[in-house]
């Protein structure tokens, strides 16, 4: 299915309807967005992008990929009143509603993370910096851990061991409990196989 799909077309323009009816400069500071004369400038992965009632568009103004449509269209949407606490680092399956997506999420997440970068630590360490990976607060035992900002108040904590005597390369993504009061699961699952994508995509170019 490509992102021409009347599916796609359909759930887009339901979304869309939603963000005309929505306060975009109020959202600006629970989400630490950057309001803008006509939307809401949004970073993605350190990537920009511009949030109106028009759609969702990138910094050279073309129209995002339906799957970052989707997640910057339910992150305005689920803006909360005020930011919460952060919370503790939690697993995507111990998330509340993440049950169906946890297989999608261990597919096309961390397991592909960990395949991808099997034997190239320091390529997925090149590749992570690309995206603006930083060491987390916490002191912890992995081969490479970094966190990623996704969007402003939701934060990727990637825990990396190489393979090594007959174990395999193994990774963990873990979010902020509060990311719940931001995304649905299915867009937290998106976040999960953007940061592999992005990060495969970086150690080719």
């Amino acid at each position: 299915m490509t992102e021409k799909s009347p599916v796609f077309n359909k759930t887009y323009d339901h979304y869309l309807e939603k963000i005309r009816a929505a306060d975009l400069a109020a959202a600006a500071a629970p989400l630490g967005g950057e309001p803008a004369a006509d939307g809401l400038r949004i970073p993605f992965f350190g990537r920009p992008f511009m949030v109106t009632r028009s759609g969702v568009t990138d910094e050279q103004g073309r129209r995002a990929r339906f799957d970052v449509c989707i997640v910057l269209f339910k992150y305005i949407l689920m803006c909360p009143d005020s930011p919460p606490a952060i919370g503790e680092w939690t697993a995507y399956r111990d998330f509340k509603d993440a049950a169906p997506l946890v297989h999608y999420f261990a597919a096309n997440a961390e397991n592909a993370v960990a395949e991808a970068f099997s034997g190239k630590v320091d390529a997925l360490r090149r590749a992570a910096a690309s995206l603006r990976g930083r060491a987390p607060a916490e002191a912890l035992c992995y081969d490479l851990a970094l966190a990623f900002d996704a969007l402003p108040r939701v934060t990727m904590l990637m825990l990396f061991n190489d393979a090594e005597a007959g174990f395999a390369a193994r990774c963990s993504i873990l979010f902020r409990r509060s990311t719940a009061s931001y995304l649905d699961m299915e867009c937290v699952g998106i976040l999960g196989a953007q940061l592999a994508g992005y990060l495969k995509e970086a150690a080719a170019s």
